[in-house]
């Protein structure tokens, strides 16, 4: 997905990276009014169900 990492809130001003948060909505004043600023990113950050089973077991060991 192609997002602006760089934030800024339409509230207060406060500008953040939603690459480091993972979030919209602003840090400082937790405003969900936030636009991106900049160039838009390849962002990959995503969800996923990983089993570490065997490698947990393989530690244990």
């Amino acid at each position: 997905m192609d997002v602006r990492g760089e934030r800024e809130c339409k509230s207060c001003g406060t500008r953040w990276s939603y690459f480091e948060t993972g979030s919209v909505a602003c840090p400082e004043c937790g405003s969900v009014r936030s636009v991106g600023v900049g160039e838009r990113s390849q962002h990959t950050d995503g969800n996923a169900t990983l089993d570490l089973s065997d490698a947990q077991r393989a530690a244990a060991d």
